[in-house]
């Protein structure tokens, strides 16, 4: 694929006539100045890591996707919005026996986890088995903690990633056919608002019919037990967002 040409084929993307909206900043990918390849450096799993690289901050349109949920599908968008997919799992009342309590690891780790392989597993008739190999509760900080809101744009795994990933959660057997090409498999974010309506860092998603591969950055991605891969992106004005 040439990397001037967008990652799908060109397409005309209808963006809406009514809705908010928003003019936002975007932290976006800037070179390390020393020429270095890119890199985030994690020390340990409970504290934010440092990067070798400084955000271009770019001020973008982003479109509201509310009242047209269903015009977004993951083959085609990358992302898809699913309205009461977790009714009922957000207030423990005397009434509610299915409420999560995402203060609690073990409601998270159990009760939370069912429901999306569930979720997923109907979503994606195709699928055969979901494995979850990792969740973050975020929350909002103004300060830098491991798991405050990320601002930077970017995809949390690159092909190469998503193989390392395999390899890592996945049985020998599993893995050695997806490296081989005889077995498929996606990965796929899950998320959720904790309490109803998100008035602030809402979800910001790319269309990814408007990235070209020259966009993609891939930076390594150094844990003390693993060494990951994602993509950060490069700024360009025809890059569509939705929030």
């Amino acid at each position: 694929m040439d990397s001037t040409e967008p990652v799908r084929l060109p397409v005309k993307i209808v963006l809406p006539t009514s809705g908010t909206t928003l003019h936002r900043t975007l932290c976006f990918y800037h070179e390390p100045l020393n020429g270095d390849l890119p890199r985030y450096i994690a020390e340990t799993s409970d504290a934010p890591g440092i990067r070798n690289y400084a955000h271009h901050r770019a001020t973008m349109t982003i479109q509201d996707i509310r009242g047209r949920e269903s015009d977004f599908t993951l083959p085609i968008h990358s992302f898809a919005a699913l309205p009461g997919a977790f009714s009922g799992l957000n207030h423990p009342t005397s009434g509610n026996t299915h409420a999560i309590d995402f203060n609690d690891d073990l409601q998270v780790s159990t009760s939370y986890i069912t429901h999306v392989k569930a979720l997923l597993l109907d979503y994606l008739p195709r699928a055969t088995e979901v494995v979850v190999f990792d969740y973050t509760i975020r929350k909002a900080s103004a300060t830098k903690t491991a798991a405050r809101q990320v601002r930077k744009i970017h995809i949390d795994q690159s092909p190469e990633g998503a193989l390392r990933r395999a390899r890592r959660h996945l049985d020998q057997k599993t893995a050695a056919l997806i490296s081989s090409g005889a077995k498929r498999f996606s990965i796929i974010n899950v998320w959720k608002s904790i309490k109803e309506t998100v008035t602030d860092h809402p979800l910001t998603f790319a269309d990814c019919r408007s990235l070209c591969q020259s966009d993609l950055v891939p930076v390594t991605q150094i844990y003390p037990d693993y060494i990951g891969e994602t993509y950060a992106l490069r700024n360009r004005s025809t890059q569509v967002f939705w929030y």
